[in-house]
């Protein structure tokens, strides 16, 4: 990511919710190296990463993402197929969510 949205997000969320870096990175089995590394903007987060936070912390995609929720912005994700999106075990309305964003994305790219 050019910019840092989903790191500063992300910390403003752990601060709002008093829980650390180390905590995340417990809860979600990541390490705190990769979590450390998120917050500063120093790593993009794959989207395993992203599915295993949100299913720690009670905020939607958008708001990681910098978006008020409900309104429509791509987000481009290295997806390959529902699939990737399955095996994570995340929250239902987020995996739909970023999927149909993803799947407009393509859609709009494919037909100009």
């Amino acid at each position: 990511m050019s910019e840092n949205i989903f790191g500063e997000n992300l910390r403003q969320v752990l601060n709002s919710l008093d829980m650390s870096q180390a905590e995340l990175a417990e809860k979600t089995g990541l390490t705190s190296g990769a979590v450390n590394l998120i917050i500063n903007g120093e790593r993009d987060p794959g989207l395993k990463s992203i599915m295993k936070i949100l299913n720690v912390i009670p905020v939607k995609f958008e708001r990681l993402m910098g978006r008020p929720e409900g309104k429509k912005k791509s987000v481009k994700l290295e997806l390959r197929s529902w699939k990737d999106f399955a095996t994570v075990g995340a929250r239902y309305e987020d995996v739909f969510s970023a999927w149909m964003s993803h799947v407009e994305e393509v859609a709009s790219d494919r037909l100009g």
